[in-house]
């Protein structure tokens, strides 16, 4: 063997050892283009002083041999003047000749650090419908007329881009895993000069341990529950499993539902917007979603994320099935973070809905159907007694009504234990240190004046949320103690997408509660009730850590108008029954619920009348409350002209207005 073929294999086991070591490699020398291939006539291509210039007339890649799967590679570019001038840095490239097939980090001055499939899909990013996004993500970071600085990192189907050390893309693609790289002419413009061209092999060790270091992110979710937990002091009810978890936790004391009833207070989850900026205030709505508004756990997909929803996606829109698709790499009754298209170590966002404690369980299906499909599931030990129900002041007490009561209790004690079972599952998977556990409900529970009212008992929402010794640094207060962090479901989206470290998209409209962007705490919560199926209402409501302030645009309705789901109820006919049996003998607090119309306003003190029955509006306010009352007022005007409030619209301009846009 001579010397030269010597060399060239020392050349090329050097290579492949630092590769596989993951030491940086030169991918130019600074002297030479030695290992650089033009694949096709230039009219230059030399090294000077440190820097590779390459000029073409027309679209020509300049390609190495080396080729790597998982690594990090990095290059600098001065652009000529020319404003439509393009370029790119390709990798994962493979074909022998000609234009190769592969992935470019763009080099222009539209789209810097977007990426592009080279005979693999077009534009991957931005992608449709992203430019918005992909314009705030480059604002203020590319430098014109000077040199910039682009970073690519690709582990697995994961694609990351930077420009001047500013994250750009962040995607999922995975048809070409392994290729050479390569630097790009577009034939019009000029000299395009490169420098410092690099790149490393990321070891499959390196690749899992940053996998791992971004946290799982478990959603656990009860319908319509209000606080009714052992954990919030409520000693009637047998919840040992999210009272253990409670105990591991951070108890919010003020965690509110963005509306009262189900399907609205989804779409603000899913989107991180009001909805009354959405247009999906009404329940049941048909109407798009503003255009550019995704369900957020698509970003988690592109950051890499294996996301999955078991069950419910009543997001309250005609763009919901663009939602599930974009959203959820599976979502079944059956989605789980242990389904076998999750790749091994991939970090997922994992959302189960618990029906158990749904109205048609607690009040609505008969009573045999209850103990059959809900009951059945609980020993005699955990069977509420009746006897020692707890009777809010605005239900009579009677029998009927106690029954109901225990049955509530009995369907949250029946939610409780399939709690325990996903945090089996958890704990059985070795997971439970790397993941981020969220509990809560979508609203107050689904008894009569709770659900579809805006008072506490239909807004007020139990939240535990977990994080563990791993990322103790987040933790907002020891395990087990209450914070009264006043918290509005539209701030889950952008404080999930800041836990994995994703930007919010600006159209988001809520405040981080946890993490590195969680200074800033809001000063109120806001809610509204509208339609809900048949029946018509439109009220909006203030809260802050003391007072709620009510504005009933609808005062000549009752709240507890007919309908058609709550009237199967046994509950709500006993309620309405011994009302009109005996109005004068109906106590303050049963008249504030079952009279035929309501007030225009209402205040409430929250600390002295918990259950909202007092309304102070109609007493002789002192001067303090008065200023209190006001400030609520203004507050409400100011946060309905900044949304852009459309419960403002009657529904059939909504519509006439849609058809139009379209």
């Amino acid at each position: 063997m001579n010397v030269f073929k010597i060399i060239t294999l020392l050349f090329f086991h050097s290579i492949l050892f630092v590769c596989a070591s993951g030491e940086w490699i030169e991918l130019f020398d600074g002297k030479s283009t030695k290992g650089w291939q033009p694949r096709s006539e230039v009219v230059s291509f030399e090294a000077k002083d440190g820097e590779l210039y390459l000029l073409s007339k027309t679209n020509c890649w300049v390609t190495t041999d080396i080729q790597m799967s998982d690594f990090e590679a990095e290059i600098e570019v001065l652009m000529p003047e020319y404003e439509g001038f393009n370029s790119g840095l390709a990798f994962r490239c493979v074909g022998k000749k000609g234009r190769p097939k592969g992935y470019q980090c763009e080099i222009d001055r539209k789209k810097p650090a977007g990426i592009y499939g080279i005979g693999n899909g077009g534009w991957l990013y931005p992608g449709k419908g992203e430019g918005k996004e992909f314009e705030d993500k480059i604002k203020g970071h590319f430098k014109k007329d000077d040199w910039n600085h682009f970073k690519v990192r690709a582990v697995g189907q994961r694609i990351q881009t930077w420009l001047n050390g500013h994250p750009v893309a962040d995607i999922e693609h995975g048809k070409i895993l392994k290729g050479y790289f390569g630097i790009q002419h577009h034939g019009k413009g000029g000299v395009v000069r490169f420098k410092n061209i690099r790149a490393r092999q990321i070891s499959t060790k390196e690749s899992s341990q940053k996998i791992l270091e971004r946290p799982n992110i478990l959603w656990i979710t009860a319908e319509d529950m209000s606080p009714t937990l052992g954990c919030y002091g409520d000693s009637y009810a047998i919840t040992p499993n999210i009272d253990k978890l409670a105990n591991l936790s951070t108890r919010y004391s003020n965690a509110f539902a963005s509306s009262p009833v189900c399907s609205p207070s989804r779409s603000v989850l899913i989107t991180g917007m009001h909805n009354v900026s959405t247009g999906t205030h009404q329940m049941r709505s048909g109407f798009p979603l503003p255009k550019g508004v995704k369900g957020f756990p698509a970003y988690l997909r592109n950051a890499g994320y294996f996301t999955t929803n078991n069950v419910k996606t009543d997001y309250n829109t005609s763009d919901a099935q663009r939602l599930i698709d974009e959203s959820w790499d599976e979502s079944s009754s059956k989605a789980h973070w242990r389904n076998q298209n999750r790749r091994k170590n991939q970090p997922f966002f994992s959302v189960f809905n618990i029906m158990t404690s749904h109205q048609s369980r607690t009040m609505v299906w008969p009573y045999s159907v209850f103990k059959k499909h809900v009951q059945s599931k609980l020993s005699a030990s955990e069977i509420h007694d009746p006897k020692n129900a707890p009777v809010p002041e605005y239900y009579p007490d009677t029998p009927l009504i106690r029954k109901n009561i225990a049955r509530y209790y009995d369907c949250v004690t029946a939610m409780d234990k399939r709690v325990g079972e996903i945090m089996s599952q958890l704990k059985e998977d070795g997971l439970v240190n790397d993941t981020i556990v969220f509990f809560f409900s979508d609203h107050g529970s689904g008894m009569p004046r709770h659900k579809r009212l805006l008072h506490d008992t239909g807004m007020k929402v139990a939240m535990l949320v977990h994080i563990p010794e791993k990322w103790k640094n987040l933790r907002p207060t020891i395990p087990g103690a209450f914070s009264d962090r006043l918290i509005s479901f539209v701030d889950f989206a952008p404080t999930v997408l800041g836990l994995v470290g994703v930007q919010s998209p600006e159209y988001m409209q809520g405040l981080p509660f946890i993490g590195a962007n969680s200074n800033m705490e809001r000063k109120y919560v806001h809610g509204n009730r509208d339609r809900v199926d048949e029946v018509f209402d439109c009220s909006r409501s203030v809260r802050n850590k003391r007072w709620l302030y009510i504005r009933n645009y609808n005062p000549h309705l009752s709240w507890s108008q007919p309908s058609v789901f709550s009237d199967l109820g046994e509950i709500r006919h006993e309620i309405s029954q011994k009302y009109n049996e005996n109005i004068d003998a109906a106590t303050k607090a049963q008249k504030h619920f079952s009279s035929a119309n309501k007030p225009i306003e209402e205040l409430y003190d929250c600390d002295a009348d918990p259950d909202n029955v007092r309304n102070l509006i109609s007493t002789n306010l002192s001067k303090e409350t008065s200023e209190i009352l006001s400030n609520l007022r203004k507050e409400l005007i100011d946060y309905r002209e900044s949304v852009g409030d459309l419960g403002a619209l009657p529904e059939s301009e909504m519509r006439r207005w849609v058809k139009t846009e379209r």
